[in-house]
């Protein structure tokens, strides 16, 4: 008898470590702590974040929101009452989502004067482009090429500092025929630091303040969708990991490409491809190349296709399914809706990898689709971006408003609709 109460407390034993071992057996909750930015990487305020049985709650100041006790995935809007506009994001699994909100001007920017550089260089033959860089704000313009002269208008949204410190570069160089450079004979970079609302004058440069580089080559090819049959190449050089555009060029038949560069320490450059007629827009950057680089490779991608409902349909609500074929590359698609009248709204945008979707019926929140009314819709498709939780990065805010690394997007054509009456 005791040898079998024994065995059954082993297989008791036995068991209940057996179930101890087995982990959840399903999602566990998240506690939701993430932000809301614009386009500008500006944090945004009083931003309403709802996500589908939970409390709505509102961004603070700093963008920051949070939601506890959330199962995995989650769809997340966030509501920018002021322009009657949401953003969706659908399927996130991240506990830290950082958000873009999408949205166009209903009301007029805030463009903020904080001041001007002026100054001149010396001229040659060709092109002579004057830049001023402080942080991830920059500003160009391009030298009169009969006087030098030059000045540099400081329009910000997001500097609130008194004083902007950054480097002043300047970049000569002539181009051929077909506008692209041929030869570059100066280069030159400058400390500078400026008061907001003053015109900083004499930041002049001699001949003596530039170097004349050598040059080299970057060299490659293109992979392109069949029905592309011309494109262009657009040439930037990368300053303190900031692009400035130099010059672009059409290609019609061959599938290589050259541009000339200059070799200058710690400079390198990126190669942006789109498509030429535009069958739809897009495009797609090449970063962080060195000079002298060869069989550099620039893909294009295919657009997503819109397929339903068809062009001009009517009667239109909340419940009709909106469908589309995927564009290439891995990526994420943004389903962009918007009023014909853009002015009125509600403007919606959801991100997913999904290839059909319906309107959300956002009426307790004051963004109901309006009713006989007549709206446009189009996807996006950003890529290479490998899940909605990496679209809902810090990181990929950054490429958004940055550009600092390789990345592509491309558009569908539009489609009209009217809503039911």
């Amino acid at each position: 008898m005791r040898q079998f109460t024994l065995i059954l407390l082993i297989l008791s034993f036995i068991t209940s470590g057996c179930k101890k071992d087995e982990g959840p057996t399903g999602p566990e909750a998240l506690s939701i702590n993430g932000y809301v930015k614009d386009f500008s990487g500006k944090p945004l305020n009083n931003i309403l974040i709802v996500i589908q049985g939970k409390t709505p709650v509102t961004s603070d100041g700093n963008g920051a929101f949070s939601i506890p006790n959330v199962m995995p995935p989650y769809d997340i809007a966030a509501i920018y009452s002021a322009q009657k506009s949401v953003t969706i994001y659908k399927g996130l699994h991240r506990p830290d989502p950082k958000l873009r909100i999408e949205y166009t001007w209903l009301l007029p920017p805030p463009i903020a004067v904080f001041g001007w550089i002026k100054g001149n260089v010396p001229i040659s033959y060709g092109k002579t482009r004057v830049f001023f860089v402080n942080g991830t704000d920059y500003w160009e313009t391009e030298a009169d090429w009969t006087t030098g002269e030059y000045t540099i208008h400081l329009n910000t949204f997001s500097i609130t500092s008194d004083t902007l410190s950054g480097k002043l570069y300047v970049l000569r160089y002539t181009a051929g025929a077909d506008g692209n450079p041929l030869a570059f004979d100066g280069y030159g970079v400058k400390n500078l630091t400026i008061t907001a609302g003053d015109t900083s004058k004499g930041n002049n440069f001699s001949n003596t303040d530039l170097t004349d580089p050598t040059e080299t080559n970057i060299t490659g090819s293109v992979v392109k969708p069949q029905n592309v049959t011309s494109y262009n190449l657009g040439l930037y050089a990368i300053f303190d990991s900031t692009y400035f555009y130099i010059s672009s060029k059409s290609y019609a038949t061959s599938d290589a490409f050259a541009f000339t560069v200059p070799v200058i320490s710690g400079v390198k450059f990126a190669i942006a491809i789109s498509p030429n007629p535009f069958y739809a827009a897009g495009w797609f950057r090449k970063t962080n190349i060195e000079s002298g680089t060869s069989n550099v490779i620039l893909k294009l991608e295919s657009p997503p296709r819109l397929t339903t409902p068809a062009d001009n349909t009517t009667n239109v609500d909340t419940s009709t399914i909106f469908t589309w074929t995927q564009g290439g590359g891995e990526g994420v698609n943004v389903v962009k809706y918007f009023n014909q009248n853009i002015w009125e709204g509600p403007s919606y945008y959801i991100y997913t990898t999904a290839s059909n979707i319906s309107i959300p019926n956002l009426s307790a929140y004051g963004l109901g689709l309006p009713r006989d009314t007549n709206y446009v819709w189009l996807v996006s498709r950003y890529y290479p971006v490998s899940s909605i939780d990496n679209a809902a990065s810090d990181t990929f805010l950054k490429i958004l408003r940055d550009r600092r690394s390789d990345f592509g997007e491309s558009h569908s054509g539009r489609f009209h609709f009217r809503t039911k009456p």
